[in-house]
């Protein structure tokens, strides 16, 4: 693939940066923000293709279309209930933290926007 230029559907690319590792932060849902990682590995791949003298054109989603609203806003309701549980755990048994990380970490919280 060396010197070549490659599409990347940019919401995609930064979902997969966001929930796999090694941007991948369980406790995002509890302490919102971006990861901090995130401009590190984002950077160190830009790097990689760089040195491959690969070109990445990043695209970003068009306009809305019918009913796109709706679905996220049921992934976002459940990704709210998921944290929920994660703070009930939490703040019940301080015995069940680890329990509690794992549900933050799998909440969804910052699922793709799709």
């Amino acid at each position: 693939m060396q010197n070549a230029h490659i599409g990347v559907e940019a919401v995609y690319y930064l979902q997969r940066m966001i929930d796999n590792p090694p941007a991948h932060e369980a406790l995002l849902a509890a302490l919102g923000g971006e990861p901090f990682a995130l401009k590190y590995h984002i950077e160190n791949e830009l790097d990689l293709w760089k040195s491959n003298n690969i070109t990445p054109l990043f695209v970003f989603e068009g306009q809305s279309t019918a009913g796109k609203e709706e679905v996220a806003l049921k992934k976002a309701k459940t990704a709210l209930q998921r944290t929920e549980r994660a703070w009930d755990i939490y703040t019940v048994s301080r015995e069940k933290a680890d329990e509690a990380v794992a549900r933050f970490g799998s909440s969804g919280i910052f699922s793709s926007r799709h």
